[in-house]
């Protein structure tokens, strides 16, 4: 038991390069009236969690989505009514939010 937990407690060299990877959205148009591309930045391949919040902290989408790269754009389709909301994407301890103006 006590061998195993050293083997926990040491850094693996994976774990300071995910550090160094900043994760990163940007959305456009934004403004949007029904459709908005994400570009997203420094998640991994796999399951991402995204995430429609309006001004009262309601979900109102909550969709995975599948990627297969760092870099790639997902497009999400709405019908929401005009006004400010937060796009958050979440991924494995990975968390990033941005404005959102629906007009």
């Amino acid at each position: 038991l006590k061998q195993n937990a050293s083997l926990i407690d040491q850094p693996r060299k994976n774990d300071s390069a995910a550090v160094n990877e900043k994760t990163t959205i940007r959305l456009y148009p934004n403004p949007a009236k029904n459709k908005v591309e994400i570009e997203i930045n420094g998640f991994e391949p796999g399951f991402v969690q995204v995430m429609l919040i309006d001004h009262k902290g309601n979900k109102l989408r909550n969709d995975k989505r599948l990627v297969f790269g760092n870099k790639e754009i997902i497009v999400l389709m709405f019908s929401e009514k005009p006004g400010l909301y937060i796009l958050a994407l979440k991924q494995n301890g990975k968390y990033v939010k941005a404005s959102l103006v629906i007009q």
